[in-house]
């Protein structure tokens, strides 16, 4: 049970420093693929 909120900090993390990397990349028609591809 204590291991949870470690966990989701790290996933919070993760999807943070991806949306840093597509912003950083500029590239809004793959972040669209991936929301796509998601949705799917």
């Amino acid at each position: 049970m204590s291991l949870q909120p470690f966990h989701m900090f790290l996933f919070k993390l993760e999807v943070i420093q991806a949306n840093t990397l597509v912003r950083q990349a500029s590239l809004p028609d793959l972040h669209s693929i991936l929301l796509l591809q998601g949705l799917q």
